[in-house]
């Protein structure tokens, strides 16, 4: 959709992507918690909880903050793969044939990005893995990277059972996608 849009809102777009990609997890997770509190203040409405005392459960806010760094990880990558793959021969010669610019990117362009995306989905699930300890400590919550974390010190056995817990399913998924690439490229390659 940011391909099809004029250059200007393109621009903006790219650049609060840099902006926020600029922030650290931490800062972006006490801003949001913090922009909480302000709004709870004037209004006396809370939107979300902020931390979890007890057998409190909160989601929404930490899912948000989660999924914050690592979606502008993987906009700008898939938008900079588009970038690239617009300057390719082929696509102007979709142009010269006189398919739309919407056909090209979803048709062409859209189809040869999604090997890189696959490719750069694996540093965003070590990104994530890493940001939910972090929010697991900031919101108070008791989960799977905290219990690892104190089982690291407490005991190698169940350290290790809990990083194999992590590594093995997706291993398994990476590993099916990665045969699933090599067979739909391999069916491209024969097609042409």
């Amino acid at each position: 959709m940011v391909m099809l849009i004029p250059k200007k809102p393109q621009q903006l777009i790219k650049k609060t992507m840099n902006l926020f990609d600029a922030f650290p997890d931490v800062f972006i997770v006490v801003l949001l918690q913090l922009l909480i509190i302000w709004l709870f203040k004037k209004t006396d409405v809370l939107l979300f909880d902020i931390y979890t005392l007890g057998e409190d459960r909160i989601y929404f806010l930490p899912i948000v903050c989660l999924s914050i760094l690592p979606f502008t990880y993987l906009l700008k990558n898939f938008l900079f793969q588009l970038q690239e793959e617009e300057r390719e021969p082929y696509i102007e010669f979709s142009f010269s044939k006189g398919f739309s610019k919407k056909y090209t990117v979803w048709v062409h362009m859209f189809r040869n990005v999604w090997i890189h995306f696959f490719l750069h989905s694996k540093p965003v699930f070590l990104l994530i893995l890493s940001n939910l300890l972090i929010i697991e400590i900031l919101f108070n919550i008791h989960g799977f990277m905290k219990a690892v974390l104190i089982l690291s010190t407490q005991s190698p056995t169940g350290f290790f059972v809990g990083l194999v817990y992590i590594f093995i399913p997706f291993y398994l998924i990476y590993s099916i996608g990665s045969l699933g690439l090599k067979l739909w490229l391999k069916g491209a390659t024969n097609n042409e």
